[in-house]
Order: C-alpha cells, then sequence, then structure tokens
C-alpha cells in the first residue's frame, strides 16, 4: 500500500521525484542529503528508480519509523 502511495504515475518504479514529493508532503524533516541517501539505499541496483522488491526488501531493513507512522496517517 505504501508503494503504491508513492509512486503516483503507476508505473510500478518510484522516481526520485515521486519520493521526494511524497516525503515532503508528509512534512517529513528530512533535509534533500537525507532524502537522496533514503532513495539511495532503497534503490539496490542503482537504476535511479525504486521497484516493488528493492521497496519491500530494503524498506524493511531501514530505521523509517518516522516514515512509517506519518504514512499510516495518511492511509488511515
Amino acid at each position: 500500500m505504501m508503494f503504491a502511495l508513492i509512486d503516483t504515475n503507476s508505473d510500478s518504479e518510484i522516481s526520485y521525484p515521486e519520493f521526494r514529493q511524497k516525503m515532503r508532503a508528509m512534512h517529513l524533516t528530512l533535509d534533500e542529503d537525507e532524502l537522496k541517501a533514503i532513495f539511495n539505499k532503497l534503490d539496490v541496483n542503482n537504476d535511479h528508480a525504486i521497484n516493488y522488491d528493492e521497496f519491500i526488501n530494503e524498506f524493511a531493513s531501514m530505521n523509517t519509523e518516522k516514515i512509517v507512522e506519518k504514512m499510516k496517517k495518511i492511509l488511515t
């Protein structure tokens, strides 16, 4: 559900602009370097897009409590 929320154009990939837009919309207190670092961590194959498998596998291993809590509020 979170992947679909971020993938605004529904192309089954999350681009950096999509990722950045959704993170900013949640008013997270992350600067540009932090957003890029998270995106790059999720983009395992470095193709400048996060696919579903990358998102699921890497998101679970990150310390993303703040992001998850914001997303839960948006989804409910």
